[in-house]
């Protein structure tokens, strides 16, 4: 069998000592070819290296136009996934407006005084309001703020911070700051009528209510943005893949699966999908996502030689299984005449002959 490399040196691959205990046995030869997809998966992604945000023309701003940190899937969209917006194959929300360089984010449909869902887990970061001062707009912190009747803002004591004529176009937002496999990235929802008594700094869960859409002027529009930040100002992103939606218009996280670099095994039998989730959980269990983040090409290959030497583990542990129990046959003193089979599709052993020989 022949195992699949990019820019690694074989001589040194601890898979090839795993490919000369493979030998001809079934049962091994299909381990290995779950373990040559894996091995094949990790290489396209091995030497990946987080991308540069880019300026936007005209402007002194920057984005990120591919994701900045590898993800799994995507992050969960910002509504409920029901009711005659729900237009995507898996329910997901439709998008009026979709992300370009003058759009920094994904505008949503929805009917007006929605609840607006976390997208991920992780912590409020901000919750305020944007202010028209002196000719620009300025955001401001406000715990508890919320809109009245008239589209004034109010404090969560409901006294009246700022007038209808004084709000900003983007009116009120909370920012969540993201965790785990989505360390570093933010989601900023604008146009929220509530806020729904958060404060910031409280831990949300992926579908934790942060408050309802709706303002004066935009009383049926959800505007959410996604930023990233290494420790610095945060930088927009590109998000048309990374949080689901559905935009038939152009690109959405229904029809452009390439950016988000996941582990897929495809279309595999039972056991096989055991296998794979064994492994698969291994790397995910180390933070690849994390770990691949600001670290240097040598680095990389020391995480990289450490994944094909779990597989390496894997496939021998299961050589040394086939041959203790084909040891055990023989102590038994049994002749097989034909050897049991088994069937991968069905996940099945199909019984042999066996008989009993010389003693």
């Amino acid at each position: 069998m022949a195992f699949p490399t990019r820019r690694q040196d074989t001589s040194r691959d601890p898979l090839n000592d795993a490919r000369k205990l493979v030998g001809a046995d079934p049962i091994d030869a299909q381990l290995g070819a779950v373990a040559a997809k894996l091995v094949e998966k990790i290489a396209s992604t091995k030497n990946w290296e987080a991308p540069a945000p880019t300026k936007i023309p005209g402007t002194e701003q920057y984005h990120y136009l591919t994701a900045p940190r590898l993800i799994r899937e995507p992050l969960r969209g910002p509504l409920a996934e029901q009711g005659q917006w729900a237009q995507g194959p898996d329910h997901e929300r439709l998008v009026m407006v979709g992300w370009s360089s003058s759009h920094l984010g994904l505008s949503f449909y929805t009917d007006g005084n929605e609840l607006v869902l976390s997208c991920g887990n992780g912590d409020i970061s901000f919750i305020g309001y944007s202010r028209i001062h002196a000719g620009r707009v300025v955001w401001k912190e406000l715990p508890g703020a919320h809109l009245n009747d008239a589209g004034d803002v109010l404090d969560g004591d409901n006294v009246i911070v700022a007038s209808a004529a004084d709000v900003g176009p983007q009116g009120i937002s909370v920012h969540v700051a993201h965790n785990g496999n989505y360390n570093g990235y933010q989601t900023e929802y604008y146009h929220l009528r509530t806020t729904h008594d958060r404060v910031k700094g409280q831990e949300v869960e992926t579908g934790t209510v942060l408050g309802h859409i709706g303002t004066k002027n935009e009383p049926k529009r959800l505007f959410l943005a996604l930023t990233f930040s290494n420790g610095g100002t945060p930088t927009n992103v590109v998000c048309s893949s990374l949080i689901r939606n559905c935009f038939p218009e152009g690109t959405d996280s229904t029809n452009a699966p390439a950016e988000l670099q996941q582990l897929n095994f495809g279309g595999t039998s039972g056991w096989k999908r055991l296998v794979a989730g064994t492994v698969s959980s291994f790397l995910l269990t180390t933070n690849r996502s994390t770990d691949m983040q600001n670290v240097n090409g040598d680095s990389v290959a020391a995480t990289q030689a450490q994944h094909t030497a779990q597989v390496a583990q894997t496939l021998a542990q299961q050589r040394k299984l086939n041959l203790e129990a084909s040891a055990k046959l023989q102590q038994a003193g049994l002749i097989v005449r034909d050897a049991m089979t088994y069937d991968f599709e069905k996940g099945l052993w199909m019984i042999g002959n066996v008989e009993n020989g010389p003693h």
